[in-house]
């Protein structure tokens, strides 16, 4: 039995198309003073996805947002979290996935508003199949089998683009989306990349979700539109050129089969002149491109009319569907929470936020030979618990007492560098580690979750490191994510939401395949060549964890620890927390001590945390560079009003303290921590 299938777009404005048809398609477009790229861009993206939706039985249901800050063809903010408060219209996309999954078809497709389904001739399952989706799976079950498939934002991230998003409508499809909604935004309700944020940097990482999600190879944002099965056009590529693009994928419906209809001898020398290369068009005045872009809008209105009747846009209030069924109607238990990856947020002093940032620390000793201080004949030896023979766990306390820790994080991020996340992982709860020949799995435990928190690193300002326990080497052997045997982690891993770039597979014979987007390794080797280095251009480069490298510095560093920092040293709000080796006290001249440079991204400043004690008891973790900023878990609360929250009070202890003023140079960044991302 075919499956059913239901294509949501969601959006503040209409199609054109229900509006032009009452009067006959005749007005405005075929007004020879109409400036067609005034068109609505999600008039032709709607037509498109509707003849898609049309060949294959499929339903198709446009959401027009309505509510609160929305009036006419204008929103303040799309929609608004009861919790929350305000979120942008690309937010609501969230709560249209959710209405779609209650209405009983076994998928919901999203398609964004500039995106559309350019092969026609796929159904569904083939389109997802055609570009690696795994579909042998349709249980609610724990079988690991993918239920959410996503478009590959890729070349901005290597994770999922949200022009392109297909659901089966299971359970752990129906939580994703209630979770998604849920989770804390931080500063991203109203700030580009939005909900996509919450995505990449949260609810795909988390133990519950990560096998259940796969980014299809579907370079849904590639800039030749239609070369694949979806096209999400760059909404950085000027109107004029999507509206091309637009039209052209209309053009060739139209002349589909060629003896259509309404495939009229100019709708076909319209399509040759649209499928030329772009360079063709460059003496081409604004009327001349205005009268052939109309003359197909105007065949697609015909058609349109001809083809109904068509449901009309559903008036949307997401703030009021949201509300009402897709509320966090209880405390999520630990369980679900595993992986959760966690972020630097500004501080709270009280209220539900503050114990998602609150830590109680476990400390105690390794039960280890070199750990135990000689004893005279006769007496047993003493423990001697300092340096190295700390055991610490930070314990956060919105999941309750010892049962979920900070621990070095089952996978990376999602743009370059591909820093190890801090993670929520289970508490060890003073579990000893086994020799090499016990337990693998709780051996992998154990060397995730052993940290050390040293007393004061050598660096101004004064702060303490937090560390892994155990080296590099060690983790290498044992964790996935740190194999250098097989490639990118997520090759490790069997996690699919993550992909590689496809040039990394050429790297290794041509250094120069990715082009610009790994500019450092084309410049690594010319160096090379014009330095004569033969022993480097002879081992040439390799595919790691973290992306391709000089070959010789892939088992390096194999002494080295691993240091809480945050990604790319971004001190500010919603900035990921990571794990990267930690900083080398300065060695050589005067100049090289002053530097204090651990990496490209980061001094030794950047690894240094203080401790804070919290009024209600435990401890807020803060960077020593930005006191004001403190390391939590992205919350998600059940459904109730969220005091808003402030800045900290509490008595500094337990670990040397910061100035509250960053010192010259900290990176201290306001821009949002993704930076120009795209989807």
């Amino acid at each position: 039995m075919a499956p059913r299938v239901v294509l949501i777009m969601v959006d503040t404005t209409p199609p054109n198309l229900h509006e032009w048809t009452l009067g006959g398609c005749k007005l405005p477009p075929d007004h020879r003073d109409y400036d067609i790229t005034k068109l609505n861009v999600v008039t032709l993206t709607y037509y498109l996805n509707l003849r898609y939706a049309r060949r294959h039985g499929y339903d198709l249901k446009f959401y027009q947002l309505q509510g609160q800050g929305c009036a006419h063809y204008k929103c303040g903010a799309g929609c608004s979290h009861e919790q929350y408060g305000p979120r942008h219209a690309s937010y609501c996309k969230v709560v249209g996935l959710g209405d779609a999954l209650n209405g009983g078809h076994d998928w919901v497709v999203f398609l964004d508003s500039d995106a559309f389904i350019a092969n026609a001739s796929l159904p569904l399952p083939e389109l997802i199949s055609s570009f690696g989706g795994d579909l042998k799976g349709n249980r609610d079950d724990a079988d690991g089998s993918a239920h959410g498939f996503f478009g590959w934002d890729w070349p901005y991230t290597l994770g999922p683009n949200m022009g392109f998003i297909a659901l089966r409508n299971t359970l752990p499809m129906r939580s994703l989306v209630r979770d998604w909604w849920n989770l804390h935004p931080g500063s991203f309700s109203n700030s580009h990349p939005y909900e996509q944020h919450n995505l990449h940097w949260g609810l795909m990482h988390m133990r519950r979700f990560r096998r259940r999600l796969q980014t299809l190879r579907l370079i849904t944002m590639d800039p030749a539109a239609g070369a694949n099965a979806v096209a999400h056009l760059d909404h950085t590529a000027g109107t004029r050129n999507r509206l091309w693009a637009m039209v052209g994928a209309a053009a060739d419906w139209l002349c589909n089969p060629p003896d259509g209809e309404h495939c009229t001898s100019k709708v076909r020398e319209s399509l040759e002149t649209l499928q030329q290369p772009r360079a063709n068009w460059s003496g081409w005045h604004h009327a001349r491109r205005n009268k052939l872009l109309r003359r197909v809008v105007l065949r697609v209105c015909a058609e349109f009319n001809a083809s109904g009747p068509h449901a009309p846009p559903i008036l949307f209030n997401a703030t009021a569907v949201a509300a009402s069924s897709m509320r966090q109607t209880r405390r999520p238990p630990p369980s679900d929470l595993v992986g959760s990856p966690l972020q630097l947020v500004n501080c709270s002093r009280a209220g539900p936020l503050a114990a998602w940032q609150t830590w109680d620390l476990l400390r105690r000793c390794r039960q280890e030979p070199r750990c135990l201080t000689p004893a005279p004949p006769g007496a047993a030896p003493e423990q001697s618990c300092h340096g190295m023979c700390v055991v610490d766990e930070l314990s956060l306390r919105a999941t309750g007492a010892g049962s979920l820790c900070l621990q070095l994080g089952t996978t990376r991020s999602v743009r370059q560098p591909y820093s190890l996340l801090a993670q929520l992982g289970v508490c060890l709860a003073g579990q000893r580690l086994p020799d090499r020949a016990s337990n693998d799995s709780v051996r992998i435990a154990m060397l995730r979750g052993q940290l050390n928190i040293g007393e004061e690193s050598s660096a101004e300002p004064k702060g303490a490191l937090i560390k892994s326990l155990h080296r590099l080497r060690n983790l290498r052997a044992m964790l996935p994510e740190h194999r250098t045997d097989c490639g990118f982690w997520s090759n490790c891993t069997g996690m699919r939401v993550v992909l590689p770039k496809p040039c990394w597979s050429r790297v290794a014979e041509d250094p120069t395949a990715c082009g610009s987007s790994e500019r450092v390794l084309a410049t690594t080797w010319a160096r090379w060549t014009e330095d004569n280095n033969t022993a480097q251009l002879a081992r040439g480069f390799a595919l790691g964890p973290t992306g391709p490298l000089p070959a010789k510095m892939l088992l390096g560093g194999a002494k080295d620890r691993l240091c809480l920092s945050a990604w790319r040293s971004y001190l500010k709000e919603g900035a990921a927390a990571t794990f990267e080796r930690c900083p080398k006290p300065p060695t050589g001249g005067k100049e090289r001590r002053e530097k204090k440079t651990s990496s490209k991204w980061a001094g030794a400043g950047y690894f240094q945390w203080t401790q804070t004690l919290a009024p209600g008891g435990g401890y807020l973790i803060s960077p020593s560079l930005a006191p004001g900023l403190c390391l939590a878990a992205t919350p998600l609360l059940p459904s109730g009003p969220v005091r808003p929250s402030g800045a900290v009070d509490g008595v500094r202890a337990g670990l040397r303290l910061s100035s509250n003023v960053a010192p010259k140079g900290a990176r201290v960044e306001q821009a949002d921590s993704d930076g120009p991302q795209k989807g």
